[in-house]
């Protein structure tokens, strides 16, 4: 994104509703989106790999799922 990258949005968004659940994506696996520690998809993806992340996600108690290999 220009202005901001994902990790400093996802920081923003969990400031103002602290239950929102984040799935960051990047094309590059070894940025700072996969290192901060957040759900994360490494693109290109199928739509079977990007539905069973949303899902894993979704059922995660904390919006911080634990790491995960890239689908």
């Amino acid at each position: 994104m220009p202005l901001m990258k994902g990790p400093e949005l996802a920081a923003k968004v969990l400031a103002v509703s602290p239950s929102t659940k984040i799935l960051l994506m990047s094309a590059y696996p070894m940025s700072e989106v996969a290192a901060s520690g957040r759900a994360f998809i490494s693109k290109p993806f199928s739509v079977q790999s990007l539905n069973d992340k949303v899902r894993h996600v979704l059922e995660q108690s904390s919006q911080f799922a634990r790491p995960t290999r890239p689908s």
